[in-house]
This record gives C-alpha cells, sequence and structure tokens, in this order.
C-alpha cells in the first residue's frame, strides 16, 4: 500500500499493520517526497519520485512521474523477484526479507520516517537461501612450460574456468604469486608472461563474473638457475598490506597470535612502506614454505629491536615439519637499539621438506617492548 498525505487519517497509522506492507516514497537521494506520510506505519521506502514509466498517451514514449503509486509496485516487484528465487517462503518470511534488506535510512535502525529503510533488491535476495545469479565463478588456470631456465616464456590458459549461470567479464593476471595483480585481458582467458629470474612464482589468475563475485587459481612457475647461484626461495617485504603477500615458494599466509600487526609507513619500515610489529609476551607469527628440493639454504632478513630490558627475548624458530621446532636465534637486549639490522642465518643443516616453517615469536614484560622485522627471505640453491 502506497501512502501519500492522502492516507493520513486512516485508522492503519496508529502502528505498523502485519496484514500489510506499507510503503513510502523518496528521492534520488533517499530524502522523503514531501508528498509521502510518515509515522509508526511505515514499513520501508521506495522511489518515489521522477520515476521512468511508459506514458499513457503514446505506444512509443516514457515520461518522469512522481508519486507513492510508483514506489508500491517497485516494492511488489521486490516480492516477486523474492518468490522467483524460493517460491516456498510463506508472505511473512518475503515481507521480513524485505526489511531486513533495505538499506538503513535516516535515523539508525528504525524510525516513524522511512521505517526500516529503502528497499535493496540485491541486500533482500541476498538473504534468499538460493538467489538467482549468486552462484560464484570457477577459476581453473594452465601454464605451459611451469619448469625452465630464465628467461622462461610461459603461456596461460584460464579458458576451463567458468560462470554457473552468468558470465566471466574480466581476467586479472598476478605474475609472480605477491598479491598485486599486473595485467587485465577483460574477457580473454589467454595470456603471455616472460620471468627474467630465477626464483619460484605462484603465478594466478583471478575471475570476476557479471555479478561482480570472483574466484581465483593458481600454478607453481619453476625457474632455475643455470649457473648454481643461490636465489630467493620465497620472500615478504608486507608490501601487499597483508600477511599473504610476497612471492616464491609459500604455502599459504602467516599464521599468526596475538599482538602482531603491518605497520604502513609508520616506524620506518627499512624498505618501502610495510613491516611488521611484534609485541607483548607471547605473540608470534608463522608461515610454511615449499623448500623441498633447494640446498644451501640461508634465511635472511631485517630486524630492530626496541626498548627491551634484560628479561626480554625475541626468538626465530625452524621446523622441518610443523611439530618440532629449532631456536635458531635470539635477540636480547643488547640488540635494542631501535635500528634495522640484517641477519643471516645459515640453514644448510636442515632437512629443507615441502613444509619448512619460520617462527617469529616475542617473549617481552611490556607493551611498550618491540621486535620489528622487514624484508624476509629464505635463499637458496633449486
Amino acid at each position: 500500500m502506497g501512502r501519500g498525505k492522502r492516507w493520513q487519517k486512516s485508522d492503519l497509522r496508529q502502528s505498523r499493520n502485519n496484514d500489510i506492507i506499507v510503503v513510502g516514497a523518496t528521492d534520488s537521494n533517499d530524502n522523503l517526497a514531501s508528498f509521502s506520510a510518515f509515522g509508526s506505519f511505515v514499513d520501508v521506502v521506495a522511489p518515489g519520485i521522477d520515476v521512468v514509466t511508459a506514458s499513457s498517451g503514446s505506444d512509443t514514449n516514457y515520461v518522469y512521474t512522481s508519486g507513492t503509486s510508483f514506489s508500491t509496485p517497485l516494492t511488489a516487484g521486490l516480492i516477486g523477484l523474492i518468490w522467483s528465487a524460493d517460491s516456498t517462503l510463506t508472505s511473512d518470511e518475503v515481507e521480513a526479507i524485505v526489511k531486513q534488506g533495505a538499506d538503513d535510512t535516516g535515523a539508525s535502525g528504525i524510525d516513524n520516517t522511512f521505517g526500516y529503510g529503502c528497499i535493496n533488491s540485491y541486500g533482500s535476495l541476498l538473504l534468499v537461501g538460493s538467489p538467482p545469479g549468486n552462484d560464484s565463478p570457477v577459476a581453473s588456470l594452465r601454464a605451459n612450460p611451469t619448469t625452465g631456465t630464465a628467461p622462461l616464456n610461459v603461456n596461460f590458459d584460464a579458458s576451463a574456468s567458468f560462470h554457473p549461470d552468468g558470465s566471466i567479464v574480466n581476467y586479472e593476471w598476478d605474475w609472480e604469486g605477491d598479491g598485486i595483480y599486473d595485467a587485465s585481458t577483460g574477457t580473454n582467458p589467454l595470456a603471455n608472461f616472460t620471468y627474467t629470474a630465477a626464483n619460484i612464482y605462484n603465478a594466478t589468475v583471478r575471475v570476476t563474473d557479471d555479478f561482480g563475485d570472483n574466484a581465483t587459481d593458481s600454478v607453481v612457475i619453476t625457474l632455475n638457475n643455470s649457473g648454481g647461484n643461490p636465489v630467493s626461495l620465497a620472500d615478504d617485504g608486507f608490501e601487499s598490506r597483508s600477511f599473504n603477500g610476497g612471492s616464491g615458494a609459500w604455502n599459504g599466509s602467516w599464521d599468526r597470535s596475538g599482538d602482531v600487526r603491518i605497520r604502513w609507513k609508520k616506524d620506518s619500515p627499512h624498505t618501502d612502506n610495510g613491516h611488521v610489529r611484534l609485541r607483548r609476551n607471547g605473540s608470534w607469527m608463522e608461515r610454511s614454505a615449499n623448500l623441498a628440493g633447494t640446498s644451501s639454504v640461508h634465511l635472511t632478513f631485517w630486524a630492530k629491536v626496541r626498548s627491551f630490558e634484560s628479561s626480554d627475548t625475541a626468538n626465530v624458530w625452524v621446523s622441518e615439519d610443523g611439530n618440532t621446532y629449532f631456536l635458531v636465534h635470539i635477540f636480547t637486549s643488547a640488540d635494542s637499539d631501535n635500528s634495522y639490522h640484517a641477519y643471516d642465518l645459515d640453514l644448510s643443516g636442515f632437512n629443507m621438506t615441502s613444509d619448512f616453517r619460520v617462527v617469529l615469536e616475542s617473549a617481552v614484560s611490556s607493551r611498550k617492548d618491540y621486535l620489528y622485522v622487514d624484508d624476509i627471505d629464505f635463499v637458496g640453491i633449486q
């Protein structure tokens, strides 16, 4: 039911009526229309000013018109969409979905001007069990070749990707697997890239469908160094501003607990904009890398220690299997000068596995004691 001011004397105006949905009118800026009634009886609002509709005086023209008589059918259309998505819903359930999916307009929560807010078809359909057009796409990536000596030209093929109830409108490519998408090919699922430096790359494609959902798939590209010189195997400078950045042979993202944060353009990173800060006792971060088949591996990184007292320490651990951990470095108050220093830990005595782990841990007495870390890198021969 539309609620213009001519209805204000109706006995329905006293409170919301469970038997009907009362709809007010808004303009393009979500302001209440001057002709729209308001009060505790209003359930939702919908556009009602300058609505484009077919002209009553022509078979070919459209006109702009206003009124709650247009807000009401828009709401009825949304109800039809909801029932088309799930015909088993009761009328009460549909009404609840209309209200819960509305954009909260005006005062926070339910109010006497906009009711539950302005109807939102997308928001309401997301509350239905299987809203139409909302199935996520599926990404599938192949590459050829996947191994070789640098420079290596690789052809990527994501044509096996698909969307169950729509189409894929964009393919984006992250050549290094660092979380930064370097190229977009629109609807073309094929791409090509030449790698020039020996390393292990987790090349990734991100597909986006016409509903705005996306999905990713990855393939590992391994470039060997024919000279047998050490190369970066897995590195992270925290420039992705997240705990799943970096490049190379990482298995997933950094796992962490306690007060572990990426500091962005704060506290003087070693390079660029990002670095990690650990503080408080028992805070830690851990990440796994696939180092199987590599040799002469070193763990290199930059670290600075701030405000450590004699009882404060920070530790670096490694593990070959995620079960048994070995302490490979301890930071103490002797390192506490609030300046970055380079560290190179020789791990050649360890068995390099597909689940080789590094852990950084703080064991400090105060929240004002800090360990900062930047530019972590496993370096070795592939």
